[in-house]
This record gives C-alpha cells, sequence and structure tokens, in this order.
C-alpha cells in the first residue's frame, strides 16, 4: 500500500518515499512522449529540458499524495468504494473526447520554444499533465503498483503523440476506456447481484 505509513514511520518520510515511487515510474512511462517533444523543440538543452519536464512531474506526485491518502483511507472505512473505479475510467474516457483534450494534446505536441531549457521543459511538463490528466486518473484508481495498467496507460500516452492524427487515437483510447469501464460497471453489477 503505497498510500500508507510503514510502521514508525512519519508522515514526510511516507511522502518521501511516494515521491521516489513516483518518479520512478513516471521518467520510464514519460520518456517516450519527453523524446519526442524535445526532437520537435529544436536548439533547446535536452537535459536542462527534461530536469525541468520531471521537476513539474515531481510536483504532481507531492499534490497527489494527500489525495491518495485521503482516498485510501475513505476506502478504508467504506470497502464500497471500490465500485466507483469504473466510473472514473468512463470519466476518463469521456475526457478523452473533449474538444478541451483535443487542445492540450495539440498543446503537448507543439513545440514552444522558451528562454532558457528550463522553462521549456517546465511548459512542456504543465502541458503534458493537463493532457495527461484522464489517464492518470485511470492508473491512480487502477493502482499505481498495477503493472499491467502502467504498461497500458504509458501506451496510450505514446500512441497519442507518435500518430499522425493524434485527435483520432485520443478518441479511440477514449472509447476504448468507457467501453472498458461499462464492462467493469456490468461486473460490479452482476457480482452484487449473486
Amino acid at each position: 500500500m503505497m498510500w500508507m505509513r510503514m510502521p514508525g514511520q512519519s508522515w514526510p518520510g511516507a511522502a518521501a518515499m511516494f515521491i521516489g515511487m513516483w518518479m520512478a515510474m513516471m521518467v520510464p512511462m514519460m520518456l517516450p512522449s519527453l523524446v519526442l517533444m524535445l526532437r520537435r523543440s529544436p536548439g533547446a538543452s535536452r537535459i536542462g529540458a527534461a530536469a525541468g519536464y520531471f521537476f513539474v512531474w515531481a510536483l504532481a506526485g507531492v499534490a497527489i499524495y494527500p489525495i491518495g491518502v485521503t482516498l485510501m483511507a475513505i476506502e478504508m472505512r467504506s470497502p464500497s468504494l471500490a465500485h466507483a473505479v469504473p466510473v472514473v475510467i468512463i470519466a476518463a474516457g469521456l475526457f478523452q473526447l473533449t474538444p478541451w483534450k483535443s487542445r492540450q494534446l495539440r498543446a503537448c505536441c507543439t513545440p514552444s520554444p522558451a528562454t532558457t531549457a528550463w522553462r521549456h521543459g517546465l511548459r512542456l511538463g504543465i502541458r503534458c499533465i493537463f493532457c495527461c490528466f484522464g489517464l492518470m486518473a485511470i492508473l491512480l484508481v487502477v493502482g499505481m503498483m498495477n503493472v499491467a495498467a502502467m504498461v497500458i496507460v504509458t501506451a496510450a500516452i505514446t500512441i497519442e503523440r507518435f500518430v499522425p492524427w493524434p485527435d483520432h487515437a485520443a478518441r479511440a483510447i477514449g472509447v476504448i476506456a468507457i467501453a472498458f469501464g461499462v464492462a467493469e460497471c456490468g461486473g460490479h453489477a452482476a457480482a452484487a447481484f449473486f
């Protein structure tokens, strides 16, 4: 349970351990997308931009940790909250179909030269977080330690950026997520019935 403290561990220690695991996961997940974005941004210092980019993702982990701890505490008191997972997956799929997602994806894939490589990386990171919001929500509710979910989300994020028609890919991924969420809702309903 990555949201829980180990016996004798302080909350700052637990948060630091989470951020370490978060970054160990984010670097391999987001590296293919970052490489593509940096290729589209000629002249930017790759190391400085990558440092800025992953700094933004580290800050996202800092913001996510208290949310995860809170949700875990609620779920421990109310196990039925686990039935909300398919709803989050469906919502994330619907997010993939929105014009807002299309705008964020275009912004994420468009070069945006900044005054320094660090700022360029920060801008790329912020755009990427806005673009990946729905897919990351799926990963958070399914389980960040779920390797299969991590591989699927990484593939989806990468496909959106590498294909010639990113909007079409994002929509197709959204439809797949909705179908999966609906199937999961049906599974939970059947389990509750029997």
